[in-house]
């Protein structure tokens, strides 16, 4: 069973997917993509 996450409340207070939108660069807008994935689950 996986350990529960520990994230600073500051991070679900970012809008990654606006930022992702922004993004010309492909390999960071799969990582602000995949944050924002995380704050979804």
């Amino acid at each position: 069973m996986p350990r529960p996450r520990s994230l600073p409340k500051s991070f679900y207070n970012e809008n990654f997917k606006s930022l992702a939108k922004k993004q010309t660069h492909h390999r960071v807008k799969i990582r602000l993509m995949a944050m924002h994935h995380i704050q979804q689950v």
